[in-house]
């Protein structure tokens, strides 16, 4: 409940779509940060983005306003992350429940499972950011492709080692190489923003 209202109220008070002077020239968030920045100076002022969340769907239509091409590619986009979520969460939840009934893990020691990918996941973040910032490694949509490939494969590697875990060791490297998927999920959003443009 309390991350609920924490979240309620950095949508209301800190995201600049939900700000009414998001689009003053001499407002901080009409710089890069606002998505009003991306329009036509003389619309800055008067126009803000809706909060309603489903508006967005709308650009998976071939008839929405993005046009059939790009609805195209954000919905193949999108069932990637979806089936890339399914088998993240079906890692997780099957892993320790697996650990736990086949090889007697406590709830404890399972939970480790749990710590590596999170720790794995945090570090395959921080090379995919350092990496981002060199702009000498390679241009920006190769880059995305690399790390989307890298991070699909590594979700199946880590599947893989799982499904084969005959004995329980194979558990924490099989979570680790799984965890470092969760890089495709930057670069095909990084893609999916640059499809469309925020202001329609």
């Amino acid at each position: 409940v309390v991350v609920g209202l924490v979240n309620i109220a950095y949508s209301v008070l800190v995201l600049p779509e939900s700000l009414s002077d998001c689009g003053l020239p001499g407002s901080p968030l009409s710089r890069a940060s606002s998505p009003a920045s991306l329009m036509n100076a003389d619309t800055q002022a008067t126009r803000t983005l809706p909060l309603n969340p489903l508006r967005s769907f709308r650009l998976l239509s071939p008839t929405g306003p993005a046009g059939p091409m790009v609805a195209t590619t954000l919905r193949r986009i999108c069932a990637v992350l979806f089936f890339l979520y399914t088998a993240k969460w079906s890692i997780i939840g099957v892993s320790l429940l697996y650990a736990e009934l086949h090889f007697g893990w406590s709830p404890q020691r399972a939970s480790t499972l749990l710590t590596t990918w999170g720790i794995v996941q945090f570090l395959s973040m921080l090379v995919l950011a350092i990496l981002d910032r060199k702009s000498s490694f390679a241009s920006r949509e190769k880059r995305e492709r690399a790390m989307t490939w890298i991070g699909l494969f590594a979700g199946l590697a880590g599947m893989a080692t799982l499904s084969g875990s005959v004995t329980d060791w194979l558990l924490i490297p099989g979570m680790a190489i799984g965890a470092v998927s969760m890089v495709s999920y930057t670069s095909l959003a990084s893609l999916a923003g640059r499809l469309a443009d925020p202001s329609i």
